[in-house]
């Protein structure tokens, strides 16, 4: 594992940790809001790795107008977003020496000195598929600028590495919802959950805090489709019960990061919703879906970070991605935006609310097939996993549209990178304008890694619906019967991912085959190996259909 660590330093900073420095005789001392300090973050990527990060921290963050977005503020929050992914190494080390799931975000919380912290459902393994997350709630003591005493609550939720939650998110609709009126149900359910033990936490612990109550909540990806509904339950919650009684809304900060759309548009209260800022960037596909031509939507106000990457933000993402194979590309550019907007417009018409319905279980179960084993995750980890669910349900997405996500899968990686979206907030705070910029020409940098599997067909062209004849003049009955084992491309008597990468790398005439590949791959026995061929194959590895 490596360990990174970025120091933003300026004259100004400097000034005020020496101030800090000389004002503070003890450490546990409450620090003065007048101050900004520089405090530790360890967050994790979406990558297999954990960065030693840093930021800037002032109690003055939250007595500023909470309804006005605060870039420092935004990156601090993002940080503490990554920092409560599971820790990498719990995934991937030894069952008795990993470090814990919530590692980093405990360590994170120390670094800033919060206390009393109390994990939720980080303990279930990620093998679990149900309607949930993982959170932690922690506390602090803050200074208001007349030296009162106020309390700090940070409600922080899991966005990445949780493994089985995928199944939740393409959890969109209930049985008891004819009508399509309802947000996104898995997303709701985990909210609820979230805010229930919220609600208890107030109950049995709200008397004893000191001063205003203040709520700071923040989630990734899934983490933040469910914190955002929960800051909008606490937003606009008619209940007499203890968030009702120790919050008010000028007291509540809440960002997120890459959100999907899991409200519904005739539920948005913007009056309420104010303090709520959604932080997305053209570039992440994620975000588009479920689509909001479906009715689905954000609470509160969404920010678009810029389409492509200043000098600033590409040279601090690549020290954030130094010495991987992510290094030097750029997540982000004015025609990957293009493409997915349009690909989401398609898809979302092309998709009707009814299709999507009745896939739901079938995508859910196939979905579900990648989290199986707890042991494979720790192996192989959640990108692995994840890029089989793309590809399995780009079988189902490449009959409906000419979008090809296997092929594009690298830009979907790249542009959901929580590196990607700090990148860009950092660059607005600390661009330096001595430097030249030629964002211009980053705009056009591919988004390849030679090393990624997926890359393979990206050398395809046109020629991916190109249909392909067998390599073979002896394609004869008894050759099929003597050779076949129809989807054994390799030839080493099993059916698996390996051979619908084979075929893929065969139809983009990287390799040759010899007969009884040829007829191995012609899965469908119309005499022609395409994609059609790999469409089926990928319905069956995923067991959606039992035979070809």
């Amino acid at each position: 594992m490596k360990k990174y660590s970025f120091k933003l330093l300026s004259l100004f900073l400097a000034l005020t940790l020496a101030v800090s420095a000389v004002m503070s005789a003890n450490a546990d001392d409450i620090v003065d809001n007048s101050n900004v300090k520089e405090v530790e973050i360890r967050g994790a990527g979406v990558m297999d790795y954990s960065l030693n990060l840093t930021c800037d921290y002032s109690d003055s963050y939250f007595y500023e107008d909470n309804t006005v977005y605060n870039p420092k503020l935004a990156m601090l929050t993002l940080e503490m977003a990554m920092a409560a992914f599971n820790t990498p190494e719990y995934l991937h080390g030894d069952t008795d020496s990993r470090l814990p799931a919530e590692y980093n975000i405990d360590y994170s919380y120390k670094s800033l000195g919060f206390e009393n912290a109390k994990y939720y459902n980080y303990d279930i393994p990620v093998t679990d598929k149900s309607d949930k997350v993982a959170f932690s709630f922690a506390t602090k003591d803050i200074k208001d600028p007349s030296g009162a005493i106020d309390t700090l609550i940070a409600v922080i939720v899991r966005g990445g590495n949780y493994g089985g939650e995928w199944v939740s998110n393409f959890h969109a609709y209930d049985s008891d919802d004819p009508l399509y009126t309802e947000p996104h149900y898995g997303f709701k359910t985990a909210a609820k959950k979230l805010y229930d033990a919220f609600n208890s936490f107030l109950d049995e612990n709200g008397d004893s805090f000191k001063g205003d109550i203040k709520l700071w909540t923040t989630g990734y990806s899934r983490g933040a489709a469910v914190s955002n509904a929960f800051a909008h339950l606490v937003n606009t919650s008619q209940e007499i019960d203890a968030v009702s009684k120790y919050l008010s809304r000028n007291n509540i900060y809440a960002y997120q990061f890459a959100c999907p759309p899991g409200g519904r548009e005739s539920l948005l209260d913007a009056e309420a919703d104010k303090n709520i800022f959604v932080v997305s960037s053209p570039c992440d596909f994620v975000p588009m879906i479920p689509f909001t031509q479906w009715g689905f939507s954000v609470y509160g106000n969404l920010r678009y970070l810029p389409d492509t990457m200043n000098v600033t933000a590409q040279k601090y993402f690549d020290e954030l991605l130094s010495g991987t194979k992510y290094e030097g590309n750029a997540p982000c550019s004015h025609e990957q935006a293009e493409t997915f907007s349009d690909f989401s417009n398609k898809l979302s018409s092309t998709f009707t609310e009814d299709t999507y319905k009745r896939l739901q279980d079938t995508i859910m179960r196939l979905v579900g097939k990648a989290y199986e084993s707890e042991d494979e995750l720790s192996s192989s980890g959640g990108l692995t996993n994840n890029k089989l669910v793309i590809v399995a349900l780009g079988a189902f997405l490449k009959l409906k549209t000419d979008f090809d996500l296997e092929k594009n899968f690298n830009a979907i990686v790249y542009g959901h990178l929580p590196e990607h979206y700090l990148a860009l907030i950092y660059s607005s705070l600390y661009r330096d304008d001595t430097e030249e910029d030629d964002s211009d020409t980053e705009t056009d940098t591919e988004i390849i890694s030679d090393s990624d599997i997926m890359s393979e067909t990206d050398t395809q062209s046109d020629t991916d619906d190109t249909d392909t004849m067998p390599d073979t003049e002896t394609d004869t009955s008894s050759d099929r019967e003597k050779y076949k084992l129809l989807g054994d491309a390799t030839i080493d008597g099993k059916v698996d991912m390996q051979d619908v990468v084979e075929i893929q790398r065969y139809i983009a005439k990287l390799v040759q085959f010899i007969p009884e590949q040829s007829i191995n791959s012609d899965v469908n026995e119309d005499s022609f190996v395409n994609m059609l061929d790999i469409t089926q194959l990928q319905l069956f590895i995923a067991g959606l259909i039992d035979a070809f």
